[in-house]
């Protein structure tokens, strides 16, 4: 419990070595400890000339990268199959699932989607995905079939209020409904 102005290296690395045994933290969570306290120390620096940093022989971990769970081939059967078409909602799910499968879009990114991005005659969709970048992508027969279907059995197209014309997926009926 020392002030930042007194503490030494020693002191930081007592810290961490708490944060990973004590607390039991992943070395993610060490790593960012490790690199909030450097770049306190930088600026504190910065602003103190005199003061020491006893952060500048502490090493900054590299946390590994753990690759994303995915679903396997049977699990995207049973998701993609199990909506029935005949009640609506559930043909919005489907028409969901599939449009993400097939173009691998993000679900964030299959939600912002409107009208103008889909153009069924060149079986082409446009995404705005993380930080503004557009891309294309292609979307299959199926996704088509069933986006068209959702679309005309839900009244999208035809839908008075704008914002509901304007998304893709109708804002998902506002997202309460399913």
């Amino acid at each position: 419990d020392k002030a930042f102005s007194v503490a030494s290296m020693e002191d930081v690395q007592q810290f961490l070595y708490n944060e990973r045994t004590i607390k039991e933290n992943t070395a993610r969570s060490t790593a960012r400890a490790v690199s909030a306290l450097k770049h306190f120390y930088r600026y504190i620096t910065d602003i103190i000339p005199d003061l020491a940093d006893p952060t500048l022989r502490i090493e900054s971990g590299r946390a590994a990268h753990t690759l994303p769970e995915y679903l396997t081939s049977a699990e995207i059967d049973v998701l993609i199959n199990c909506p029935s078409e005949s009640i609506t909602l559930e043909l919005r799910d489907k028409a969901l699932f599939e449009l993400m499968y097939e173009t691998g879009v993000r679900i964030s990114e299959a939600l912002g989607l409107t009208f103008a991005d889909i153009d069924f005659d060149n079986s082409l969709i446009r995404i705005i995905g993380k930080g503004n970048k557009e891309r294309l992508a292609p979307i299959g027969e199926e996704a088509k079939r069933l986006l068209k279907k959702y679309f005309q059995e839900s009244g999208t197209w035809q839908a008075e209020d704008p914002e509901i014309r304007k998304s893709v997926i109708g804002l998902i009926h506002f997202a309460e409904d399913g």
